[in-house]
């Protein structure tokens, strides 16, 4: 249910005369939430870095661990080739 209430001309006076002096805050107020913002996102975006570099790091290990893996599959085949070669 909506209501509306009409207050005339001395309400509408009394808000514009408001409004010119929270438009003077708001702007000031805004300037500093960018700042504010703007400061933020340069932590964040030094945080980001580190946690690109540990992913990286982390990239580079498990390339590392595929590889051993790998290798050790084709060792302990090439083992049990041998050892089957020999029985037969």
């Amino acid at each position: 249910m909506y209501v509306f209430v009409c207050y005339g001309w001395t309400m509408e006076a009394t808000v514009a005369e408001r409004e010119v002096g929270m438009s003077e805050w708001n702007d000031a107020r805004l300037d500093e939430l960018s700042r504010r913002v703007d400061a933020g996102f340069s932590e964040m975006r030094e945080e980001f870095q580190r946690v690109d570099l540990r992913f990286d790091t982390l990239h580079q290990l498990l390339i590392r661990m595929a590889w051993t893996y790998g290798i050790g599959l084709l060792a302990f085949a090439g083992a049990l080739l041998g050892l089957i070669a020999t029985k037969f």
